[in-house]
C-alpha cells in the first residue's frame, strides 16, 4: 500500500579558475494507503475491544456494524474488518528539493559560497467511510480531504580562509550568515450524506450535507549569525572555537535571539615521536568539547495570545463569539543545553581493532514545556521555560576487521556500539518540585517520563482479611479483590495520596551490532539492535482487558475459591486505579533487525561497472518478555516528557525485499 517515485540530478561546472557552480535537484511522488493509530480509530484498538463472537458478516452478507456478542456489551466499536477493506485513508505527497551553490575564489586562501535551497512540499489526504462502516452507516458515508503546501526556502552564506603559515602552524576561519523561512497553507473539508459514494473524498461536492471548511496560513523563520576558527599545530593539537547568534519567530518579543559558543580540543598523540613507529598502536587521539546548542521546537505562535471563534444565541441571533485560549509569554526564550563531552579514538594493529569512548554531560535550562493554568485566566495553559534536566553517560563503539584476505578470499567485519544515559530533573520553575503529565511525572531529582501511580500489592483472599484491613480495602472489595500499598503509611489506602513514581519509560542502555561477510562475489550481513532497563506502560491490560475482550490466560488464572492466587483478581472484582504498576512491563528488548546475503556478477559488458542481487529480510525476530505487540514503542510523538506508552500503535511489519543494483 505504498508507492514511491523518485528522480535526481546532480551538476557542477567550473565556469573559470575562480567560479565552481552546481545544482542538486530530487523529484519524489508518494502514495501510501494507510490507516489511523489514534487510539479510538486505529483498527489494531478496534479489533482488540470488539467482541470475539461478534460475527464479520451480518446475515444479508453484509459487514456486521454493531458489536454482537458474548462480552460484547453492544458498545458502539467498528468492524475492524469493514474498516481495513471498505474505507480509504490516502496520502498522496508530491515533492521537489533543489539547491544552487556556487563557490569563488576571491583571492589565494578566501572563497566565497553562496547557496540557495527550496524545499516544496504539496500533499493531499482523503478519508472515506462507506456506509458498511460504523462511522459511515448514520451518516450515509462520511469523507474528508485535507491539502497542504509547504515551501521552506534556504539561503546561507559563508566566507572561508585558510592559511598555512609554515610547516607547523595553520588555521581557517569563516564566517556567515544564514536565513531560513517556511510557508505552510493547509485547507480541509468534510462533508456527509452522499447519494453515490462511488468517488469517495474526490467528490465532497456531491453529498448533501457539507459538515467543515476551514483553511490556515502559518509562516516561521530563522535568522543565523555564525563564525568558526580552527587552529592546527603540526597537525597534532587541533583547536576549534564557534559561535553562533540564532534568531527564531517562535520565541516571544522579548527574546528572539540567542547566542550558542563552542569550543573544542584534540590531541593525535599517535603522531607524537614516542608513539609514531609503535606496532601495536596505530591512532590514539583524545579529544575535549563544551558547548551550548538551543532548541526552539514547540510549535507555532506559542509565545502569542490566541482566540478561537464560536457561535451562540444572543436574543434570538446567532453571533460570532472571540474566546482566549492561550496567553501570551514575551519572555518565551530558548531552551538551552550546556554540553561537556571528553573523548578518545583508538586504533590497534594497523586499525584491525578501532574503538571510541565518550562521556558527555548535558544540562538543558529553561525547559521549554506546557503548564496548566487556573481557570480564572480563561485559558487552559501556556508555553514557559520552566525548568533545568541533566542528561549524562558513557558512548562506545568499536570497529574490527576479524578477517581480511586477498582478492576474492574471506572479509569478516564487525562493527559494534552501546550507550549508557541517566536522566534527572534538576530544577523547575517557581520553586514548584512537581508536574503531572497523563500517566507521568515531571519531579525534582528523578527521570522524565517517570509513570507514577499506584503500586499493586495482590489479591485480597479472605473476608476476614478484608476486615481485619479496615479502611486499607476499598468499600465494597471482595476477596479476590486487588490489593494497593499504603505508601504514605497512614493506614488509609487513597488512589491519590498514596501514589508514587513507578519506573520510567527511557532505557538504561541502547545497543546495536553489525557484521558483515563477504567471499568470492558473495556478500552476508546482519544488524542486531537492543534496548535494556526501559519500562513500557501496556494500556491493553488496564483498558481493554477489565473493560472488553479478556485474555484467555485471565479466564484461566483468575482468582476463585478453588483457585487462590496473588497475581490475577476475580473476574467481578476488577477495580484498578487511573495508573498503577499493574500495567507496567519490562520493554527490554533484542531485535536481528535487518538480514541481509547478496552476490556480484563477475562478468560484465565493458558499459555496466557493477551488478549486484540481493535479498534481504527486515524486522526477522524480536526477543522480549514484553506481552504487547512491538516493544519498541513511544507514548506520543508530540511530548517530550512521555515515554514508553503502548497505544495500540500499529506494530512494524515483517518485510521481504529482492533486489537488483546496476552501476554504470
Amino acid at each position: 500500500n505504498f508507492k514511491r517515485y523518485a528522480t535526481r540530478l546532480n551538476l557542477d561546472a567550473n565556469l573559470s579558475d575562480w567560479i565552481k557552480v552546481g545544482v542538486n535537484f530530487t523529484a519524489s511522488r508518494t502514495a501510501n494507503s494507510g490507516v489511523s493509530e489514534s487510539l479510538a480509530s486505529s483498527p489494531i484498538y478496534e479489533a482488540l475491544t470488539v467482541s470475539p463472537a461478534s460475527p464479520v458478516y451480518a446475515p444479508d452478507g453484509t459487514y456486521q456494524l454493531v458489536n454482537f456478542g458474548p462480552g460484547s456489551g453492544f458498545l458502539a466499536i467498528p468492524n475492524p474488518v469493514a474498516v481495513l477493506k471498505t474505507s480509504t485513508n490516502l496520502l498522496t505527497t508530491n515533492r521537489v528539493l533543489g539547491n544552487f551553490f556556487g563557490d569563488f575564489t576571491i583571492m589565494k586562501g578566501l572563497r566565497a559560497h553562496i547557496s540557495f535551497g527550496a524545499d516544496i512540499q504539496n500533499s493531499l489526504r482523503n478519508v472515506f467511510y462507506t456506509p458498511q462502516t460504523l462511522q459511515g452507516s448514520n451518516r450515509n458515508g462520511y469523507g474528508s480531504n485535507g491539502t497542504s503546501e509547504n515551501l521552506n526556502l534556504l539561503n546561507e552564506n559563508t566566507l572561508i580562509y585558510t592559511k598555512k603559515i609554515n610547516e607547523d602552524n595553520s588555521f581557517d576561519l569563516l564566517a556567515g550568515v544564514t536565513f531560513q523561512n517556511n510557508r505552510l497553507q493547509t485547507s480541509y473539508q468534510e462533508a456527509e450524506n452522499f447519494p453515490n459514494y462511488t468517488l469517495g473524498a474526490n467528490s465532497l461536492s456531491a453529498a448533501n450535507t457539507l459538515d467543515i471548511t476551514n483553511s490556515d496560513l502559518e509562516k516561521w523563520g530563522l535568522n543565523s549569525y555564525l563564525a568558526r576558527a580552527n587552529y592546527r599545530f603540526k597537525d597534532r593539537y587541533l583547536f576549534t572555537l564557534s559561535v553562533r547568534e540564532d534568531g527564531s519567530s517562535r520565541f516571544g518579543a522579548n527574546n528572539k535571539y540567542g547566542f550558542f559558543p563552542s569550543g573544542a580540543f584534540a590531541w593525535r598523540v599517535s603522531d607524537e615521536n614516542f608513539l609514531k613507529n609503535s606496532r601495536t598502536i596505530s591512532d590514539l587521539k583524545f579529544r575535549a568539547s563544551y558547548g551550548i546548542t538551543g532548541n526552539d521546537g514547540i510549535g507555532l505562535y506559542n509565545s502569542l495570545s490566541q482566540y478561537t471563534i464560536g457561535k451562540t444565541v444572543f436574543n434570538d441571533i446567532e453571533v460570532l463569539t472571540n474566546q482566549i485560549t492561550r496567553i501570551e509569554n514575551p519572555d518565551l526564550k530558548w531552551e538551552k543545553t550546556k554540553q561537556l563531552d571528553i573523548g578518545v579514538d583508538a586504533g590497534f594493529f594497523g586499525n584491525r581493532l578501532s574503538f571510541t569512548a565518550d562521556y558527555y554531560r548535558k544540562i538543558t535550562s529553561d525547559l521549554l514545556l506546557s503548564v496548566d493554568l487556573p481557570a480564572t485566566t480563561g485559558a487552559t495553559s501556556v508555553i514557559r521555560n520552566i525548568g533545568s534536566v541533566e542528561n549524562k553517560g558513557f558512548e562506545f563503539a568499536v570497529n574490527s576487521i576479524n578477517i581480511q584476505q586477498q582478492a576474492d578470499g574471506l572479509t569478516w567485519t564487525t562493527t559494534g556500539n552501546i550507550s549508557f544515559n541517566k536522566n534527572k530533573v534538576i530544577s523547575l520553575a517557581n520553586g514548584v518540585d512537581r508536574y503531572f503529565s497523563g500517566l507521568t511525572i515531571i519531579q525534582v531529582g528523578k527521570p522524565l517520563g517517570s509513570f507514577y501511580g499506584n503500586v499493586f500489592d495482590g489479591i485480597w483472599q479472605t473476608q476476614q482479611e478484608i476486615n481485619a484491613a479496615g479502611q486499607l480495602a476499598l468499600p465494597g472489595s471482595l476477596p479476590g479483590a486487588y490489593r494497593w500499598k499504603d505508601i504514605n503509611g497512614d493506614g488509609v489506602y487513597n488512589e491519590s495520596s498514596d501514589r508514587t513514581v513507578l519506573g520510567n519509560g527511557l532505557p538504561r542502555f541502547i545497543f546495536g551490532l553489525t557484521n558483515n561477510f563477504s567471499c568470492k562475489g558473495f556478500d552476508f550481513s546482519f544488524f542486531f539492535q537492543g534496548v535494556q532497563g526501559n519500562k513500557i506502560y501496556n494500556t491493553y491490560r488496564t483498558y481493554i482487558d477489565p473493560q472488553y475482550n479478556h485474555l484467555k490466560s485471565y479466564y484461566t488464572n483468575h482468582w476463585t475459591a478453588a483457585n487462590p492466587n496473588n497475581q490475577v483478581g476475580s473476574i467481578r472484582q476488577w477495580v484498578l486505579p487511573a495508573v498503577s504498576d499493574f500495567g507496567l512491563e519490562s520493554g527490554s528488548f533484542i531485535r536481528l533487525k535487518t538480514v541481509t546475503l547478496g552476490y556480484q556478477l563477475p562478468k560484465l559488458p565493458r558499459a555496466i561497472k557493477r551488478v549486484r542481487i540481493y535479498v534481504s529480510v527486515q524486522n526477522a525476530f524480536t526477543l522480549s518478555k514484553y506481552t504487547g505487540y512491538d516493544p519498541e514503542v513511544n507514548g506520543d510523538f508530540n511530548s517530550n516528557t512521555s515515554y514508553g506508552v503502548d497505544n495500540f500503535n500499529y506494530p512494524p511489519a515483517r518485510t521481504y525485499l529482492a533486489g537488483l543494483s546496476i552501476s554504470l
